[in-house]
């Protein structure tokens, strides 16, 4: 899981970076929105956190160039100094999801965070029939097709495989799957989790055969790859 911090503030501490670091995420910070923007073109980013002092006019216009650029399922969150209503109304006119004041608790604030993330995974694969490979995933039937075969998924096997299908080649973590799927940071559910990934990789055949392999990161999470299926898969 990927976080952008941007600072738009001239009272950045770099607490919520040792706050996201400390509860298993990744995050990179920029100084500035020029220095976000250039580094976008190049890394795929779950979302974005907008540090501010106050919801002014400059960072109104930075949320609506982000929403422009990035579309609709992308969480822009802000983090203002300010605890006005009036900055939380001017920051969701402009197309950010949230306004989160400074002073909130890490454990709300992490909350927050959790709910965005699992809403942008949900709004992005909701209606969509995508393929990867000889994968095919009706998203609306929960159903996935791999060759000529059907195979139906729980619940939450569906959601696990959904977020390795639309991420081929990312090491997911544990932590990134847990706020998917349970909307929370790992903790007790960490061996749900690999009992879950490990019935996935049995019932969609993740062994290389039909051209996709899950891999395990020891100590980290897993990792979905393509193989060429006329060879032998990876060991």
């Amino acid at each position: 899981m990927l976080i952008a911090i941007v600072e738009v503030s001239n009272h950045n501490d770099h607490c919520i970076e040792k706050t996201l670091l400390k509860s298993g995420y990744q995050c990179t910070a920029f100084q500035t929105p020029d220095a976000f923007l250039a580094a976008a073109d190049n890394v795929i980013f779950d979302l974005i956190l907008v540090e501010c002092d106050a919801v002014c006019s400059n960072v109104v216009a930075f949320v609506h160039l982000l929403r422009g650029r990035f579309g609709t399922f992308m969480p822009i969150l802000l983090l203002s100094q300010s605890e006005s209503e009036t900055d939380a109304e001017r920051s969701v006119l402009a197309g950010a999801n949230e306004c989160v004041p400074r002073a909130t608790s890490e454990d709300r604030f992490l909350s927050y965070l959790a709910a965005w993330l699992r809403w942008a995974h949900y709004s992005t694969v909701k209606d969509k029939h995508f393929g990867v490979g000889r994968y095919r995933v009706m998203v609306p039937q929960r159903r996935v097709h791999v060759g000529d075969q059907t195979i139906r998924l729980t619940e939450k096997q569906f959601d696990i495989a959904t977020a390795f299908l639309m991420n081929i080649g990312r090491v997911l973590t544990r932590d990134h799957l847990c706020n998917l799927v349970w909307g929370f940071q790992l903790g007790t559910v960490s061996r749900r989790v690999d009992t879950h990934v490990s019935q996935l990789r049995d019932k969609l055949l993740l062994d290389g055969r039909y051209g996709l392999q899950l891999l395990t990161i020891y100590g980290v999470g897993y990792r979905l790859v393509m193989v060429d299926d006329d060879l032998e898969a990876i060991a």
